[in-house]
């Protein structure tokens, strides 16, 4: 599409607009270098290579943490 490369519509335009607003945030925070490409997202994630062993331990590390959200007990506020 020749006129999406000239005017951007869509999701890719969302990302931008999104892009330049987390910049803009980032900036008002005190960073001085953040640029919308750090924002942006990728079309494809990087590739990362994972042992089964590896997958396995972040299946488990992932799993534990699941455990202990759900079994906490809420805090109660106390009484006045």
């Amino acid at each position: 599409m020749a006129y999406a490369e000239i005017e951007p519509f869509g999701e890719e335009r969302a990302d931008w607009r999104i892009a330049q607003l987390c910049v803009l945030v980032a900036r008002g925070l005190g960073s001085k270098s953040a640029a919308i490409k750090d924002f942006m997202l990728c079309d494809t994630p990087p590739k990362r290579e994972q042992s089964t062993e590896q997958m396995k331990q972040v299946f488990k590390s992932f799993m534990g943490k699941l455990k202990n959200v759900h079994h906490r007990k809420p805090k109660r506020k106390a009484k006045p």
